[in-house]
């Protein structure tokens, strides 16, 4: 007896629904993989801006008695940088997934009334540093709810375009005063909190020093 082989012109409904349910779930398995790979991505953009930032605020200390910029607000010391010509580009001041973006707008030298405006930088400031105030310091960080000494985010907030919002799990990005960048918990990943105690005392890196005011990011950046 003679047997038939039959031919198979493509797959059966069962067949295409299991490759299917199987990209499904490749697809599902990849999408926070992704999310993670992309906001580290996002952080380390961020973490490099701050080291710009306060490489241009150590050069400035340097030709002025050791102080770090100083003003009525984060974007008016910052200023001082471009009209020293420490910084060029405006994009430093920026961050991803920030409401304040500047437009790489600086006006016309020697003034450069147009650098560093209000809704263009990302970064708050503790104000009155110095070279020599200590390393351990918070200098340069993500803006805040607020401008208390010991500073609040929003965790709840986390990935959203919005001020103080933090990354996941409740963290910021902080530069302290010896050019260190790193990224910092807050108390409340979930909601509004400061950062973290360091687990040896009932102290953060804010509240170890005795900080006398920061500077917020909603200046006109006029000095």
């Amino acid at each position: 007896m003679k047997t038939t082989k039959r031919n198979r012109g493509g797959f059966t409904l069962i067949e295409l629904l299991v490759v299917i349910t199987i990209i499904a779930t490749l697809a599902g398995l990849s999408v926070p993989v992704f999310a993670r790979v992309q906001e580290n991505g996002n952080i380390t953009k961020g973490s490099n801006n701050a080291r710009q930032i306060y490489l241009a605020c150590s050069l400035y200390s340097n030709d002025n008695d050791g102080r770090f910029p100083r003003g009525d607000s984060a974007n008016a010391a910052f200023r001082k940088l471009v009209k020293d010509k420490l910084i060029e580009k405006e994009d430093v001041f920026g961050c991803p997934g920030s409401p304040y973006l500047p437009d790489n707008d600086l006006g016309e030298a020697p003034n450069y009334a147009e650098a560093v405006e209000s809704g263009e930088n990302h970064w708050m400031m503790v104000n009155g540093l110095t070279s020599s105030s200590g390393g351990a310091i918070p200098l340069i960080f993500e803006n805040a709810l607020d401008t208390n000494t010991n500073p609040q985010w929003d965790g709840a907030a986390a990935g959203q375009t919005l001020r103080g919002r933090t990354w996941s799990n409740g963290r910021v990005i902080i530069c302290t005063g010896d050019g260190s960048v790193a990224t910092y918990k807050t108390d409340n990943p979930d909601g509004v909190g400061s950062i973290e105690p360091d687990g040896k005392s009932d102290k953060n890196v804010f509240t170890k020093k005795n900080i006398r005011s920061v500077l917020d990011v909603l200046g006109d950046g006029n000095e």
